[in-house]
């Protein structure tokens, strides 16, 4: 397993335990961004750990909390971004399962219909914000 030490600033909240405490990055570390990357996906863009101070954030993670699962996600993707989180970096996934994982998932498309007919409601919703927008003068 491949670690390195950056004294750089960093995305705090895309970053695992290890990361935070020790500046230890591996691959372990990247599979925990990518559970947050999914939390984003399945959240339409909403911000990691909505309403924890930065400061508060690692007492929240050693704590064994986590974000709640987004409403567009289904229970076996958050499962999937919660394993992810895993404190233990020993029991996260490896990038090669999860991509397996999300191949399966995608491929049986009925699970993600919901999210797709969201996303189009959301499209038609900011389009037409935007239609009403443009009939008022600023």
């Amino acid at each position: 397993m491949k670690e390195s030490k950056l004294p750089k600033r960093l995305p705090v909240r895309w970053l695992s335990i290890e990361a935070i405490v020790e500046k230890l990055f591996s691959e372990k570390s990247d599979v925990w961004a990518f559970g947050v990357l999914m939390y984003e996906v399945f959240s339409m863009g909403q911000d990691p750990y909505v309403g924890i101070e930065t400061g508060q954030l690692l007492r929240f993670l050693r704590s064994g909390e986590r974000m709640s699962r987004p409403e567009l996600a289904t229970n076996e993707m958050y499962e999937m971004m919660c394993r992810c989180w895993e404190e233990n970096v020993e029991t996260r996934p490896r990038f090669e399962e999860l991509v397996a994982k999300l191949h399966d998932v995608l491929e049986d498309e009925s699970g993600y219909t919901k999210y797709y007919e969201e996303l189009e409601r959301l499209e038609e919703q900011k389009d037409s914000d935007q239609s009403n927008e443009n009939n008022f003068l600023t």
